[in-house]
């Protein structure tokens, strides 16, 4: 095998690693930031689109692309090149799981119960600076369900209460409008059979006192096994 053709491998073998490592980041994004525009995913595969080809072509046509500078190298080294791609992304994993499970300890230490093993579904964050702003998880809790049961038996059961199911549903007689509405944002659906838990984080109790302006309220659906996690502050 000629170093031109050579060349030209390695520079194939390192575009797919680049288009895996572009599209890797555009799911951590997403997850990170589930309500950003899929405009924003548009508009960067759209302007690596240029860097792709134009270095595909380069390297067909014999131009001193990273490919064909390795290929005048020796094998070990291209060895160790490929070593650093995997090892960078190995971290860049490893933080990403970080992350991911440090939304259900913080689930875990709020509840009281255990989600560790749950799947997340989505993940919105609209928190500001100061602390004001939704937070919503949902989870998937297919896989142990029966344990979270015995875990959260002693939660209340619904129907919620009328002004915390007002503040998540909405009731435009009472004012509550539907641009306002948790459930609408957050596509959290009406739950008939359910266990919940409240936290006034106010006055941090689990008592409802009138209406409740900042709140922690998980829903348990017991029929579809899921989770949904809402921390609410106006």
């Amino acid at each position: 095998m000629n170093k031109n053709s050579k060349g030209v491998i390695i520079d194939i073998i390192i575009l797919m690693i680049y288009g895996f490592l572009l599209m890797f980041g555009i799911y951590i994004l997403y997850d990170i930031f589930p309500t950003l525009s899929r405009i924003i995913a548009m508009l960067i595969i759209f302007v690596n689109i240029p860097v792709v080809w134009g270095t595909a072509i380069l390297s067909f046509m014999g131009k001193k692309t990273i490919g064909h500078r390795l290929a005048n190298k020796k094998l070990t080294n291209i060895i160790k090149v490929l070593i650093l791609i995997l090892v960078i992304f190995i971290i860049i994993f490893l933080i990403y799981q970080n992350f991911r499970n440090s939304n259900i300890k913080e689930i875990n230490m709020e509840t009281g119960a255990d989600f560790s093993n749950c799947k997340k579904i989505k993940t919105y964050n609209t928190k500001g600076a100061f602390g004001d702003g939704d937070y919503v998880v949902i989870l998937d809790c297919s896989i142990n369900n029966n344990k979270i049961i015995k875990q959260i038996n002693s939660w209340d059961k619904c129907p919620l209460e009328d002004d915390i199911y007002n503040n998540v549903y909405g009731n435009e007689d009472k004012g509550y409008a539907e641009y306002e509405r948790i459930s609408t944002k957050y596509d959290i659906p009406k739950i008939k059979q359910c266990f919940y838990q409240f936290l006034d984080t106010n006055s941090n109790s689990k008592e409802l006192d009138g209406f409740p302006k900042n709140f922690i309220l998980s829903i348990y659906d017991i029929k579809n096994k899921k989770l949904y996690y809402i921390d609410y502050d106006s």
